[in-house]
């Protein structure tokens, strides 16, 4: 995921890559500098940022790994859409053990939902949060809770997380993958030509 600014006042608008360059940061393992956005930009995983190759103007942004995101309505959108903030690495980690041992325990050959229902995950990030999960109908889920609850949860900020950024498309992604990798490069050197008299 991709910032739209690198300023520690703004609020971060998170926006994911496109795909071919998620599936080249992942490939890279984090470890080595990744060309992204067709040459035009360098993902740095170690250090967490985005500079741009051809543009010195433009200021570098920020990049992080993510999982798991906190869900929170868009108070601008009319279709109920969220606002998808990426959690930290640290906490993805845990979250993403005790979401696997909630799947794990809910099917045909586990053990049941009971014991998984009574663990929490405290959020190293924010360690006023806890992160349990849920019985949400017949589904489970995850949320994030305060770490010490009012009377029996009343009243109480839950938020719902959400794992992966969901289904995206970025704008002329498709187009600019379907042209393939640049093989041979061409310069035509035009020149004004003689005044004509």
């Amino acid at each position: 995921l991709k910032d739209t600014e690198l300023r520690p006042t703004a609020h971060f608008c998170w926006k994911p890559l496109r795909k071919i360059d998620c599936k080249a940061l992942n490939e890279s393992r984090g470890l080595e500098d990744v060309l992204i956005e067709g040459g035009r930009a360098t993902a740095h995983p170690t250090e967490g940022t985005i500079t741009w190759n051809f543009v010195s103007t433009r200021p570098p942004v920020k990049l992080i790994p993510a999982t798991w995101f906190t869900q929170t309505p868009n108070p601008k959108s009319k279709n109920k859409e969220f606002i998808l903030e990426p959690l930290p690495e640290v906490d993805s980690l845990q979250i993403e053990l005790l979401y696997q041992n909630a799947v794990r325990a809910s099917s045909s050959l586990g053990e049941g939902l009971d014991s998984i229902l009574q663990e929490e995950v405290i959020l190293e990030s924010d360690p006023t949060f806890k992160v349990c999960v849920v019985r949400n109908g017949g589904l489970i889920a995850m949320r994030k809770k305060p770490k010490k609850s009012v009377l029996f949860g009343l009243g109480e900020v839950q938020i719902t997380l959400q794992r992966g950024y969901g289904q995206y498309t970025i704008e002329g992604e498709d187009d600019e993958n379907a042209l393939g990798d640049l093989t041979h490069v061409m310069f035509v050197i035009h020149g004004i030509g003689e005044a004509m008299w």
